[in-house]
C-alpha cells in the first residue's frame, strides 16, 4: 500500500513450486490466500464434523472412560449424559459439551466464539465457549488464542497498555552556547510583509530564545542565511544543533553548512516524534500563547509583535533554571522597567572585570544543581505512564498506521491499526533520543524508517494453533495488497517478482511476471528497480575537513581573481 494509492494484484498469482529456484505456473484457486479460509469457512463443507466429534470423544483417555460407565450404569455420573455419542456436563441448569483433546476440534471452537464472533477480547471470547463448552485448560487456551496470537486484533485494534520507551531527556549541556534547538512553526497567517513561519531558536541552557520571521516555503538557502546573520554572527555557532527531520534539515545545503563551514554536530530526532525536541515544541506553544495576547485581531502585524515577544521571554524567570535567559545568556542581571522603585543597588561584575569568572562558575553550578533536580522529577514522573520496549534486533513489530501519509478516498477511521508486520534491523539512539529502531519498510512507502519505541506495537506469530482459520483480510477487487519485492529471477520482459503480500504469513512468497505487477502495482515495481540499481552503482564520498573546505573556498577566490586579472 502506497500512501497516495493501494497496490493490488490479480486473483491468478503464481506459485513457487517448493525445492525449485526457477518460479512455476500453480492453479489460480489453489494458491488463493483465500481458499482454505473458504473450506474451513463454510459450515456445508464440515458435514462430517459430528462424527468426527464423536470419534475423537470415544477415543480420549479421559472421556473414553467416563462415557463407558454412562453407557454401562447412567447413574455411577451424576454430573454428565451421552447423546448420540457426544458427552456433556451438567452446570447448573445447563449442558455444556465436553470437548476431546483434538487440536483441530479445539481450535474450530476456539474460531467460532472469537473469530466469527467479532474479534472481541479474551473475557467474551471466553463467555462465549463458556456457555457451550468445556476442556481442560480451556481459559489459558483462550487467552493464548486471542491476547497473543490473533493478527486480526493485533493490527486492528488499539493499544490500551502503557506506551512503549522510557524518558531519557537530552544532557544538560555544559554551559551558554553550547547546543541549541531549532525548530519550524507555521503560523497560519500570511502578514503584510509577507511572513507565516517562525524559526524558533533556543539556547538548551541559558533557554535564550530567538525568533526569525520566514516567508512561505523558504529553501534551504534562505533558512541558513538569515540563521547566520541573525543567530551565529549575533551568539556564535554551537557545538550541536537539535533539530526534527524538517526537509529542510536533511538537505545536504544544510549539512554542509552545518557540519563543515562551522563543525556543528547534527542531532536529528526520529521521523513524526516531535516530543524528542520538546523544548522545542514547549516554546512553540509559548510564542503563539503571547502573540494571541498582542497582536491586533485582524492578525496582518503578527511579525512586528516577535521582539516584543522574545524579549518578554528572555526577560522572565525560567522554571528549570530559576533565572532569566538573559542573564544566563549575557552573565549579569539587566535593568527592568521598575527599578527605579527599588535602592539602587550596586553594580555586579562584568565580563573582564577581577573575580566574575570565579562567580559565573558559581551561578552556572546552582543552575546545574536546579536543572537536574528538575530533570529527575520530570523522568520519574513521566515514567510512571511508560513501560520498558521489549523490542530486539530481528523481531517483527506492528507499526502505526498513524505514522503514514493518508491514502486518497480511504478513510483513516476505518484503516487498520497498524502496519506491518516488518522486521526491525537495528536500534539507534542509545543516548537520549532512544528507544528508535530502524525498521526493514518497504521501499515504495518512502518514508523514514527510523521509529520512536511508542510508535510501534510487538508482532507474535500464530505458532500455536496450525488449524485456526485464515487471518488475511478480504479481497480488493479479486486482489490483495502487495507488502514487498523480495527478489526476482530473468531479465527484461520475461523478469518475475517473488512477492510477499501484506498481511499473508511472513513465509508465504509469490512469483508474478513482471507485465502482470505493473499493471497492478507499479510503484511497488518501481520501487524495487529503483533500490536494485542504487545498490549495484557504487557510491564514491569524500569528506572535507573544515580546514580544507576553508581553503578551497579561498583557492576558488584565488582562482576568479586570477582570471579576472589576466582579462
Amino acid at each position: 500500500m502506497f500512501p497516495s494509492e493501494r497496490e493490488e494484484v490479480p486473483v491468478a498469482w503464481e506459485a513457487e513450486r517448493p525445492g525449485s529456484h526457477r518460479p512455476g505456473v500453480a492453479d489460480a484457486l489453489s494458491c488463493h490466500p483465500e481458499y482454505m479460509t473458504c473450506l474451513v469457512g463454510s459450515y456445508d463443507l464440515r458435514k462430517n464434523f459430528k462424527e468426527e466429534l464423536i470419534e475423537h470423544t470415544a477415543k480420549d483417555p479421559e472421556l473414553s472412560p467416563i462415557l463407558e460407565q454412562i453407557r454401562a450404569d447412567p447413574s455411577s455420573q451424576p454430573d454428565f449424559h451421552e447423546c448420540k455419542g457426544l458427552l456433556f456436563r451438567r452446570y447448573g441448569k445447563h449442558d455444556r459439551l465436553c470437548v476431546p483433546n483434538h487440536e483441530p476440534i479445539m481450535t474450530h471452537f476456539l474460531d467460532l466464539a472469537h473469530g466469527r464472533s467479532g474479534h472481541f477480547g479474551v473475557e467474551k471470547t471466553y463467555g462465549n465457549l463458556l456457555e457451550k463448552f468445556v476442556w481442560p485448560g480451556m481459559k489459558r487456551m483462550a487467552q493464548r488464542f486471542v491476547a497473543a496470537e490473533c493478527e486480526v486484533c493485533q493490527r486492528t485494534k488499539p493499544s490500551r497498555q502503557k506506551p512503549y520507551g522510557l524518558l531519557h531527556p537530552l544532557p544538560i549541556p555544559d554551559g551558554p552556547g553550547e547546543s541549541v534547538s531549532i525548530d519550524f512553526t507555521d503560523m497560519g497567517k500570511k502578514c503584510r510583509n509577507g511572513y507565516s513561519q517562525v524559526t524558533v531558536i533556543v539556547d538548551r541552557f541559558s533557554k535564550f530564545l530567538n525568533l526569525i520571521p520566514l516567508p512561505p516555503h523558504t529553501p534551504t538557502d534562505l533558512v541558513i542565511e538569515e540563521f547566520n546573520k541573525r543567530y551565529i554572527l549575533q551568539c556564535g555557532p554551537p557545538k550541536t544543533l537539535v533539530s526534527d527531520r524538517d526537509t529542510r534539515f536533511i538537505t545536504a545545503d544544510w549539512k554542509d553548512f552545518t557540519s563543515q563551514t562551522y563543525d556543528m554536530k547534527l542531532k536529528m530526532t526520529s521521523g513524526r516524534h516531535p516530543k524528542a525536541n520538546g523544548l522545542a515544541e514547549e516554546i512553540n506553544q509559548t510564542v503563539i500563547q503571547l502573540l494571541r495576547a498582542l497582536i491586533v485581531p485582524d492578525q496582518n502585524s503578527w511579525d512586528e509583535e516577535l521582539p516584543i515577544v522574545q524579549g518578554l521571554y528572555n526577560n522572565s524567570i525560567h522554571s528549570s533554571t530559576g533565572m532569566t535567559p538573559n542573564r544566563l545568556h549575557l552573565g549579569w542581571k539587566i535593568r527592568n522597567p521598575l527599578s527605579y522603585l527599588f535602592l539602587e543597588q550596586p553594580p555586579g561584575l562584568t565580563p573582564g572585570q577581577p573575580g566574575y569568572s570565579a562567580k559565573y562558575d558559581r551561578l552556572l553550578k546552582v543552575v546545574v544543581a536546579a536543572m537536574e533536580r528538575r530533570r529527575s522529577a520530570m523522568i520519574k514522573h513521566a515514567n510512571k505512564k511508560r513501560q520498558p520496549d521489549p523490542f530486539t534486533v530481528r523481531s517483527y513489530v506492528w507499526v502505526k498506521m498513524s505514522e503514514f501519509s493518508e491514502e486518497e478516498g480511504v478513510s483513516r477511521k476505518l484503516l487498520p491499526q497498524y502496519y506491518g508486520p516488518w522486521k526491525v534491523l537495528n536500534r539507534v539512539g542509545n543516548d537520549s533520543f532512544g528507544p528508535s529502531y530502524t525498521i526493514d519498510v518497504p521501499a515504495h512507502l518512502r518514508t523514514y524508517p527510523v521509529f520512536h519505541a511508542s510508535k510501534l506495537f510487538p508482532y507474535e506469530p500464530p505458532e500455536t494453533f496450525k488449524y485456526r482459520e485464515s487471518m488475511i483480510p478480504r479481497a480488493i477487487n479479486g486482489g490483495h495488497e502487495v507488502d514487498r519485492i523480495v527478489e526476482h529471477s530473468g531479465k527484461g520482459r520475461n523478469r518475475q517478482y517473488k512477492v510477499h503480500f501484506l498481511y499473508n504469513p511472513l513465509n508465504d512468497f509469490y512469483w508474478i511476471a513482471k507485465k502482470d505487477l505493473l499493471q497492478s502495482a507499479p510503484r511497488v515495481v518501481n520501487a524495487y528497480e529503483r533500490l536494485i540499481s542504487s545498490k549495484q552503482q557504487p557510491k564514491f564520498t569524500a569528506t572535507l575537513t573544515p580546514t580544507e573546505h576553508n581553503r578551497s573556498l579561498f583557492a576558488i577566490y584565488d582562482y576568479d581573481a586570477l582570471c579576472k586579472d589576466s582579462d
